[in-house]
């Protein structure tokens, strides 16, 4: 892994020159080779903008553009190997780089760009998504399990005319329709070939994953627990659900929209005013993916209150209507849809209701520490409490009454306390957890699933 097995010991042609490189010569080898174009970039973002000479300059550019399109070419055939390609590639490359240094006035520090360079947003893109790959690759062989086979029966007995029809009528099942939409057509490509389905799955959990990203770069202004945020996301043992089941697709897609619609807001905040728009068709998407939507308005309200600090007047009334449209349509087109009736699993029992809030929030706590190994504690508890819950309905009652008192009588420190700058991303995160949980809190259950978007 480290220094490969030697020039050409792999095969004659091994047709993916990177995977060639790191077979050959290692990863020693393979960033010696990637570091040739990394400081080529840097040398011409340093100096070919200030060069005068158009000969000079079209030549530079020019080059860049066919060196983009061989690394892109190095993905399907060794072509760096080519001789062919290799001696008028660095001929040429040689005569660019000594073009740049006519014009060049200060020296570079390389240090310095290489450490920008690594740190970026695009390398830490780059870097989650190869964390996808090596944590969750060797499990795209694993076959369907639980509501797969529901979800492939779907797609088997559905025509492409059925797609549109899907956002009127639900059947008698939840209204779901953009995840029946890409679910079909998933399986006119894969069939029962379950690879395609769960690398399907690790690019949503991956793009949720860049979106948690630049989300958490709002909020700390730091791009280390950014990015740090955003790998602890990944690897979550509470999304065991989200990524082995393609049949959760919908709080998958759900929480993807969320998120990125909730950037988009911020941006908006920001003076952004195009971002608006984009929030509200990101939300919009959402709601054709999954009911677990209804959470948006509460964390928008969230993010304004507590991580923005938007003053209180008419203008941030008016920019929550669309989305109150939006949702109240949403109800009307679910009852006209013929959605299934709330009910078993998915119901409320409001004689229960505060035990099985506070209950159910220990236990998302405890799902986001321990993934599926909490769920048998979890059980446990809730059968020993359940056979108690009136007794610790009261306890829990008098005990929210005491903190309310508490907290009416040191209003003023709490105000204090959460007005601090610093404090400011934990506060922000517990309500945005607590707001994500909204539909689930109530119920009889918990499940990993639910708990997707919340884990941010």
């Amino acid at each position: 892994p480290i220094f490969g097995t030697g020039y050409s010991s792999l095969t004659l042609a091994s047709d993916n020159d990177y995977l060639r490189a790191l077979g050959e010569t290692g990863l020693t080898g393979f960033l010696s080779f990637a570091l040739i174009f990394i400081f080529l970039g840097i040398y011409m973002k340093k100096i070919a903008f200030s060069i005068h000479d158009r000969l000079t300059s079209a030549l530079i550019f020019g080059l860049a553009g066919g060196v983009v399109g061989l690394l892109v070419n190095a993905f399907m055939i060794d072509v760096f190997e080519a001789s062919k390609v290799a001696e008028p590639l660095w001929i040429l490359l040689g005569i660019g780089a000594g073009g740049i240094a006519l014009h060049q006035k200060e020296k570079i520090d390389y240090k310095k760009e290489l450490c920008s360079f690594f740190t970026s947003r695009v390398m830490q893109i780059i870097y989650l998504f190869l964390l996808v790959l090596i944590v969750f690759m060797p499990t795209i062989h694993n076959f369907f399990v639980a509501d797969d086979f529901t979800w492939l029966k779907w797609a088997d007995v559905a025509t492409f005319q059925d797609l549109g029809r899907y956002f009127v009528d639900a059947g008698q099942f939840f209204y779901r329709p953009l995840d029946k939409v890409v679910v079909y057509f998933l399986y006119s490509f894969f069939g029962l070939e379950p690879q395609g389905y769960h690398m399907f799955t690790l690019l949503l959990h991956f793009l949720t994953a860049v979106g948690v990203l630049v989300l958490l770069n709002k909020i700390f202004k730091k791009k280390i627990w950014a990015f740090l945020g955003a790998c602890l996301f990944i690897v979550l043992p509470a999304h065991g659900e989200n990524i082995y089941w393609f049949s959760t697709i919908s709080p998958t897609l759900s929480a993807l929209f969320i998120v990125w619609a909730l950037i988009a807001w911020i941006s908006f905040r920001q003076k952004v005013f195009l971002a608006y728009t984009l929030s509200l068709v990101l939300t919009i998407l959402a709601y054709v993916s999954y009911e677990m939507t209804v959470v948006i308005l509460p964390l928008l309200f969230v993010t304004d209150l507590v991580l923005l600090r938007v003053k209180k007047d008419r203008q941030l009334v008016f920019s929550y209507i669309p989305f109150v449209i939006i949702t109240a349509f949403y109800f009307y087109v679910r009852w006209a849809a013929h959605t299934v009736a709330i009910g078993g699993d998915y119901s409320y029992n409001f004689s229960r209701l505060l035990p099985n809030f506070f209950g159910n929030l220990l236990g998302y706590i405890g799902l986001f520490i321990g993934g599926e190994y909490f769920l048998p504690v979890y059980t446990t508890l809730r059968t020993t409490l359940k056979a108690n819950w009136l007794p610790i309905g009261i306890v829990l009652a008098g005990l929210v009454g005491v903190r309310a008192f508490l907290g009416f009588s040191q209003r003023k420190q709490f105000l204090h306390m959460i007005k601090k700058e610093t404090n400011i991303p934990y506060f922000y995160g517990f309500l945005f957890t607590v707001a994500a949980l909204l539909p689930f809190i109530g119920l009889g259950n918990i499940s990993q699933r639910y708990f997707y978007l919340a884990a941010i």
